[in-house]
């Protein structure tokens, strides 16, 4: 059982390098945990939707392979380098499927049973250069402008 589709795997591991490039993971993990409650919001999207151990989750897990990786030049290229981290199952190798979807994990941060997640302290020295995801203007902090 995917816990998502692949399209929005790389979404969202787009959007995470994004954060992840500048600010630390506590930082970026509420960024992303804000901007998906906003989409989901704007889109008339249920945000019992949302759920907040996936997103917390796979914030750690992009700053893992982002720790892990050589600086690339672009977020597709960072993206190209870890197809790992598109996996769709990629979660439950460290959760179980009872865990993950349980109504607790959807509301609050729950740790791995089946295994941690690796975890890195610090900010991320080697970014990925900070790329835009959208074609369009996007302004994800307070009116700034993703760079081109």
């Amino acid at each position: 059982m995917a816990v998502y589709g692949k399209w929005y795997a790389m979404r969202i591991s787009r959007l995470a390098c994004i954060f992840l490039a500048e600010y630390d993971t506590e930082t970026s993990y509420q960024l992303m945990r804000d901007a998906l409650q906003r989409f989901l919001k704007y889109n008339g999207i249920d945000v019992s939707k949302y759920h907040e151990t996936i997103t917390h989750a796979w914030v750690l897990a992009v700053h893992h392979f982002m720790k892990t990786t050589t600086r690339t030049e672009s977020v597709s290229s960072f993206i190209e380098k870890n197809p790992k981290m598109l996996d769709t199952n990629i979660m439950l190798t460290h959760y179980s499927a009872e865990v993950l979807f349980s109504d607790e994990a959807r509301a609050k941060f729950v740790e791995p049973d089946l295994g941690p997640i690796p975890r890195h302290g610090g900010q991320i020295t080697r970014p990925v250069q900070s790329v835009c995801i959208f074609e369009v203007p996007f302004r994800p902090l307070g009116g700034r402008r993703c760079r081109h």
